[in-house]
């Protein structure tokens, strides 16, 4: 995202993930999975629309949202579906180019990765982009170079640190693998690529934060149970947030109430 100076530089498109309500059903490959609406042309590119009731995508020209005023609704350059909202946007410079992937996360532990040149062919009325199983959604997509490392945080106060290597890569219709082996009604809040001097903070309901150096999470094999990231208790809450920062980053906290708390990220130990 540092490379995208101004948004005027801009031939560059931004790859939005969607999603939608829980799938109630997993209908056979491919019935169950979408389809890429072409958005007006003049204000987006039709790029990847998943739809299997549970996520959507789209691709969208920078240069087409514009830099000045109080920007556009989503749903003007969107065709958001009731229920659906955006989950994350990638900004991609060569939809093409190779050694390049999506990676998701969904809420369930499951994750998967695809080449990003799987979005860049795209036909009027849709191709695929991934499957999701019954009850679960996506919580997360980021850029990866297919040699990155995975963190995976849960609600419960766990997490994982594995290999970006030991996902494959997979199609489209692919459903994905078990990246992180969940208790009952636990299920995953947060996913990062880090390295190895980032630093995770994860924050509970209650308020609390707490700071820790990634190489405290022990890199292990995917789909295990990880390790305990956070000692959820009555007054500190589950977690509701992890996410990686250095010694010079910035935190903003916002409450259902729309109450912004800001701070430096130093001032959490």
């Amino acid at each position: 995202m540092s490379e995208l100076r101004t948004v005027e530089e801009a031939r560059d498109a931004v790859l939005v993930a969607i999603a939608g309500p829980l799938a109630r059903e997993r209908i056979p490959v491919p019935a169950a999975l979408g389809r890429v609406l072409a958005a007006p042309v003049a204000a987006a590119t039709a790029l990847p629309r998943w739809d299997n009731s549970a996520m959507d995508g789209y691709a969208i020209r920078a240069a087409d949202v514009g830099a000045a005023g109080k920007g556009k609704s989503m749903q003007s350059l969107l065709d958001l579906q009731p229920g659906e909202n955006v989950r994350a946007i990638l900004p991609v410079r060569d939809l093409e180019e190779e050694g390049k992937y999506i990676f998701f996360a969904t809420q369930k532990g499951t994750v998967k990765k695809t080449p990003l040149k799987d979005f860049s062919n795209v036909m009027s009325r849709g191709i695929i982009a991934m499957g999701i199983e019954k009850g679960d959604e996506l919580i997360a997509a980021k850029h990866t170079s297919g040699h990155d490392t995975i963190f995976l945080a849960s609600h419960e106060g766990m997490a994982i640190r594995f290999s970006e290597t030991d996902v494959r890569d997979m199609a489209r219709p692919a459903y994905g693998v078990n990246g992180m082996d969940l208790e009952k009604d636990d299920y995953v809040v947060g996913m990062e690529i880090v390295g190895e001097k980032e630093l995770i903070l994860s924050v509970t309901e209650k308020g609390y934060g707490k700071r820790t150096p990634i190489t405290q999470y022990r890199l292990q094999s995917r789909a295990g149970k990880g390790v305990i990231n956070v000692k959820t208790t009555a007054r500190n809450g589950k977690v509701v947030s992890s996410l990686s920062v250095t010694e010079d980053s910035e935190v903003m906290l916002i409450t259902q109430q729309g109450k912004i708390a800001r701070l430096d990220s130093a001032e959490i130990r």
